[in-house]
């Protein structure tokens, strides 16, 4: 057996070396993959307080639909604008603890891709939405 540094003299050692990194990495193609599917099939709509408004996130937190009950017509335009801004940014919230879940389901709690996938996007949805410039001030 080689030690490590030392060159690899028996190539027995060195096919199965080969073997062993090429099933790390189909392994770490299938869990990437995973993850990509669990991230990409969250989908969250959520109805504010008063239930005049309900608003639809896609997995990129992108607002992809908006629904108006009869409640939001007796609302003032500023206070329907306020009523909007405020559901889509529980819909964020939610959206992140989704694609967590999502995310675990798929690759389990303690992947460190799933883990790492997971710190990404909340820290590139955050930004995405300004959440972390609201924070910072």
């Amino acid at each position: 057996m080689t030690t490590p540094g030392q060159p690899l003299q028996d190539p027995a050692e060195a096919f199965a070396l080969l073997a062993a990194w090429d099933a790390q990495s189909k392994d770490q193609v299938a869990r990437a993959r995973a993850v990509g599917a669990a991230v990409e099939s969250v989908r969250v709509t959520e109805w504010s307080p008063g239930r005049e408004v309900a608003v639809t996130l896609d997995h990129a937190g992108l607002l992809v639909d908006v629904e108006f009950t009869e409640r939001a017509l007796a609302a003032s335009p500023l206070s329907l604008g306020l009523t909007i801004t405020s559901t889509v940014r529980r819909a964020t919230a939610r959206l992140l603890v989704d694609v967590e879940e999502a995310v675990t389901a798929a690759v389990g709690a303690d992947d460190p891709l799933g883990r790492s996938a997971v710190q990404h996007y909340r820290t590139s949805l955050l930004a995405a939405s300004g959440a972390g410039e609201r924070s910072a001030r």
